[in-house]
């Protein structure tokens, strides 16, 4: 998602031509609309344009945000550019905020899958039966947000707080682990500052979830049968977040917009990003994590 969004706000930015490999669209689209003809940016889909040229100049960027492709005119030998890598600086999308919102928008079937869900926790907080589709075909992923953010008058205002905590390989290969005291203070956090919160939580090791938060009455888990672009549509549906760790926990709260406390284990040092090239200034880091961090091997 940030090299896809990276690559359109530059190409955005130069008003020069955009090419996508069709493998990256299908991937995305599996969960997104990605309509790039309604957009301003020229769109190439002829690979064979570029596979023998010599003149194309590609670099390589974690998280590094690039200050030379941001002048006009480029360099000349940036006339063909490739980004290689994930360029997870959101400095070359932002002032494209609302095309990029669009381009992420949830596709029909990714909404249908999550509606049953989210009638479920209608019913559950407001005691309140609702069938989205009933006289709707077109139920969009703003439809289920606007509901949720904004019910019936005589249905009480809910706050919804959406929480991504990501395991599995951060795990071994980053080597961090957030804590349940960190969960525990960034849930309290919300609770003080908002009346009547409830929160949505999502991860790739859900027995840890319910383990550790599932006996709070205010929090909802989603279900085992989601997928990756499942549970990202489902914390989209939230007014503030709560991450850990990754860029799938960073697309979370930029799509669901909001306040968003972040945990202070990631990024770990040696993918060397620059903490305001890839943390939005919105994003607050609490002072008493004790969460598990990166620390380099024993020599």
């Amino acid at each position: 998602m940030f090299l896809f969004a990276s690559a359109y706000g530059l190409a955005r930015l130069h008003a020069c031509h955009l090419y996508v490999h069709p493998w990256i669209i299908v991937d995305l689209r599996t969960t997104f609309k990605i309509n790039l003809n309604q957009t301003p940016v020229n769109i190439l889909h002829n690979l064979a344009e570029f596979e023998n040229r010599t003149d194309i100049f590609r670099r390589y960027s974690a998280c590094t945000l690039f200050g030379d492709l941001f002048k006009i005119p480029l360099p000349q030998n940036y006339t063909r550019y490739e980004l290689v890598g994930f360029y997870q600086a959101f400095g070359y999308f932002d002032r494209f905020r609302k095309e990029i919102d669009q381009l992420f928008e949830f596709n029909s079937d990714t909404v249908k899958l999550i509606t049953p869900f989210v009638e479920e926790m209608i019913k559950s907080v407001w005691n309140y039966s609702v069938n989205f589709y009933a006289n709707n075909s077109r139920v969009t992923h703003d439809t289920l947000k606007s509901f949720l953010q904004h019910p019936p008058s005589t249905l009480q205002r809910v706050t919804w707080i959406g929480v991504h905590i990501r395991r599995g390989d951060f795990l071994t290969f980053f080597k961090i682990d957030t804590s349940t005291s960190y969960l525990n203070w960034a849930i309290n956090y919300y609770r003080q500052r908002y009346v009547n919160c409830r929160f949505l939580i999502a991860s790739d090791d859900k027995s840890y979830v319910k383990q550790h938060l599932g006996n709070f009455s205010d929090v909802f888990i989603t279900p085992s049968i989601f997928f990756q672009g499942h549970d990202l549509a489902a914390l989209a549906l939230a007014e503030h977040s709560i991450l850990t760790a990754g860029t799938y926990s960073w697309w979370t709260a930029w799509l669901a917009g909001g306040n968003v406390v972040h945990d202070l284990n990631y990024p770990v040092p040696f993918q060397n990003c620059i903490k305001e090239h890839y943390f939005p200034p919105w994003f607050l880091f609490p002072h008493n994590s004790s969460s598990k961090r990166w620390a380099p091997p024993p020599s």
